[in-house]
């Protein structure tokens, strides 16, 4: 038995859809591939942002930083109050009404 005309002709009109349908789904697949590896590169990158903090905090330079801390602040205050002593002592405010009133062109 052949293949009757009309049966081609609803054959080729359902063509167009088929595809149509084909194509979506091709689409999607690789929108979703997309997807899917831009969301493994966010979360690579902020991996590599993030800052991971050491396990031995306690021990080593995290002591002597505070240990610092705490004698270099009453150390400090000591020393600021002495520069601000020496400061109001050695600092002169010369007034002269003069200034900035003759202009030297002649270069």
């Amino acid at each position: 038995m052949g293949i009757q005309p009309i049966d081609l002709q609803t054959m080729f009109a359902q063509l167009d859809k088929i595809s149509n349908s084909q194509v979506q789904q091709t689409q999607a697949a690789q929108i979703q591939a997309a997807l899917k590896q831009e969301d493994i590169a966010r979360k690579q990158t902020a991996a590599k942002a993030a800052v991971e903090e050491p396990s031995k905090l306690n021990d080593g330079l995290g002591s002597i930083k505070d240990q610092n801390r705490h004698n270099g602040g009453q150390q400090g205050k000591k020393k600021d109050q002495k520069n601000a002593e020496t400061k109001e002592e050695t600092s002169y405010i010369y007034k002269d009404p003069a200034l900035g009133q003759h202009i030297d062109v002649s270069g």
